[in-house]
């Protein structure tokens, strides 16, 4: 049994779909990963494809502009080359307004589609663009997406919410048994005049990290503060990026890979961790 995972940013994302790939291999389906990836200001294309025969992934990246059409173009050639028995689609965002005819052209083949909504209901955002963008979003959704797919899996993100009747109820993805209980993390030696900071996030303009850099640069105390941000490549920490590098910040680090296998250790190093600030 072989399965075509789509989305847009498996990066971003990467343990949480590592967990779901994990479970589609303990079944014993062969899962096949197509991905939009943003990269050093370049888009690429990210193809892996992992079975239980030998454990390895396989892995192929081709860099190019970003296209919301070439991405639909690409899953439908990758269709007829693999030939799948499921496809499977993480939320495309506005991205799927060039996916309603594919799943309506698909209606009719024997394949199984299914299309997830990792956070439902779909929040609405809190600036008019988004609101707008949301509010389309969701009206292609509910028209145009979900009658065409065979289940539609939610994480609900709202207790007692109502779902549509093809909408299946479940929970987070990733695969707990890569992290090590967080109950005996060694406390960092705090001497009172360093103090490091964390954030962990697949983070955008609402976790205000830019606040904190701002806050730090104007800082003019004794104490040695410093600010390390693991997250994904993206357009806003390419703005954060800048802005460090443009103001001689030495104390801001950013990371984009770590380690889950040794997340403890990871964690041990700093005093604080850094939430969502902007809103």
């Amino acid at each position: 049994m072989v399965l075509l995972y789509c989305t847009l940013d498996y990066m971003g994302y990467k343990n949480k779909i590592d967990g779901q790939i994990k479970a589609f291999l303990d079944r014993g389906i062969t899962v096949f990963l197509l991905s939009y990836n943003y990269s050093e200001e370049r888009y690429f294309i990210h193809e892996m494809s992992k079975d239980n025969n030998d454990g390895t992934y396989r892995t192929k990246s081709q860099h190019r502009k970003w296209d919301r059409k070439y991405f639909c173009k690409l899953c439908k050639a990758k269709i007829q080359e693999i030939e799948p028995d499921y496809v499977y689609i993480r939320r495309m965002g506005v991205t799927m307004l060039y996916w309603g005819k594919f799943f309506k052209e698909q209606a009719n083949n024997n394949l199984k589609y299914i299309y997830e909504i990792p956070t439902y209901p779909i929040e609405k955002g809190n600036r008019a663009t988004m609101k707008f963008l949301r509010a389309i979003e969701n009206y292609y959704t509910n028209n145009y997406i979900l009658p065409f797919v065979d289940c539609a899996p939610v994480f609900c993100s709202v207790e007692n919410v109502k779902i549509l009747p093809n909408m299946i109820r479940t929970y987070n993805c990733v695969d707990i048994e890569k992290f090590k209980s967080m109950k005996n993390i060694p406390l960092p030696s705090f001497d009172g005049t360093n103090i490091r900071l964390l954030g962990v996030a697949h983070y955008q303009v609402w976790h205000g990290y830019d606040r904190i850099i701002k806050s730090m640069q104007n800082y003019r105390g004794n104490r040695k503060i410093s600010f390390t941000i693991y997250g994904n490549l993206n357009s806003e920490s390419i703005k954060l990026k800048q802005y460090v590098q443009d103001n001689k910040l030495s104390n801001i680090a950013f990371l984009e890979e770590c380690d889950v296998n040794d997340y403890n250790s990871f964690l041990a190093n700093y005093h604080i961790a850094v939430g969502c600030l902007a809103i």
